[in-house]
Parts: structure tokens; C-alpha cells; sequence
């Protein structure tokens, strides 16, 4: 009779994939208006009813993913929000990454940038994947973030800081970063 004795088990090294977490608006976020300006709670843009330009900042704190991680994805969810009025009606609202440190009146962008790393156009912009989707020459900079453990945005309308129209023109988000990682 033949019989069969299995071999031992091996063990195999195999990476582990990828993980996802999502990070909220932590502390220092709020937001600045001008003129003249001034700091106030929440990271909300657009304009106000006395038409100063309302431009919000978010700090999301990086501290839970492992420092040797290599990022793969960022996306930045800004729902749930609301509107107060019509903030498109400034234009598309970008979203700039800015080492603001602790925020200040002093943090305020005048003027109209460049490099944005997302643009919404429009609120139903707010909720489409493939928009919030960082592409691929931001994620050196989530990557480089790391090393400090936050990573600060902006957010403003620059087409028109204001449309002057009396009238409150206020985007209102939740923001989250969805951050997808592999190693160590």
C-alpha cells in the first residue's frame, strides 16, 4: 500500500495590501474673511452679505498612518454640506494645499493662485469620485506631509472672491481626506 505524507507548511511573505482611512477636519480648521481679515470656526467659502470673501482652512491630522506608508490615494470628500445661497455663482471652488501652521487673519490668499490640487464646479462636483480623486502629482505632497503629520488645505472661490450681490453666498462642508496607503 502507498502512502503519503504531506510536506510541512511553508511560510510565503506576502505584502499586505492596501488600507484605507478616513481623516476628518481636525483642530486648526476654520476659516478667514477679508477685508478686514478676520478668523472665524468653521472652513466654510464664499462670500457674506456684507460681500467679504470668506476662504476656509482644514487641517487633517496624518498621525495614523505609519510613517514609512507610500501613499497610493487621497480623496477629499467635502460632504455632507450645505449652501446658503449660490457660492458657484463665484466661479469653481478650489482647493490648495497651504502650511498654515496655526490659523491667523494673516493666512488669507488674495488674489487668484495657481496649482490647485481639486476643482469643483458645481455642488453635485462635491459628491463625483473621479473629482475628488487627488491625481497623481498631489500624492508626493500627502506623501511628503507625513514627515510633519497633517496636511493643511484651502479652500477659496478665486474667480470672483465676491459677486457683490448683498447677499450670503456661503458653501458650508464636512470635510474628510480618504487616504490609501500600502507598507510597512
Amino acid at each position: 500500500t502507498a502512502t503519503f505524507t504531506a510536506a510541512p507548511p511553508t511560510a510565503t511573505n506576502t505584502p499586505a495590501g492596501p488600507t484605507t482611512v478616513t481623516i476628518p477636519a481636525g483642530a486648526n480648521t476654520g476659516g478667514v474673511f477679508s477685508p478686514p481679515a478676520t478668523v472665524f470656526g468653521a472652513p466654510n467659502a464664499g462670500d457674506d452679505d456684507a460681500n467679504a470673501a470668506r476662504q476656509g482652512f482644514v487641517t487633517f491630522a496624518l498621525s495614523g498612518i505609519p510613517a514609512g506608508a507610500t501613499i497610493t490615494a487621497v480623496k477629499l470628500d467635502l460632504t455632507p454640506f450645505d449652501q446658503l445661497g449660490n457660492p458657484f455663482s463665484l466661479g469653481c471652488l478650489r482647493v490648495y494645499q497651504q502650511d498654515f501652521g496655526a490659523l491667523d487673519a494673516g493666512d488669507f490668499f488674495g488674489g487668484s493662485p495657481l496649482g490647485a490640487l481639486w476643482r469643483f464646479c458645481s455642488a453635485g462636483d462635491l459628491s463625483n469620485a473621479g473629482i475628488q480623486a487627488m491625481d497623481a502629482s498631489g500624492l508626493s505632497l500627502v506623501q511628503t506631509a507625513l514627515a510633519a503629520g497633517q496636511f493643511q488645505i484651502r479652500l477659496q472661490f478665486n474667480e470672483n472672491a465676491t459677486n457683490s450681490n448683498g447677499a450670503l453666498d456661503l458653501l458650508r462642508p464636512s470635510p474628510q481626506l480618504i487616504v490609501t496607503y500600502t507598507g510597512p
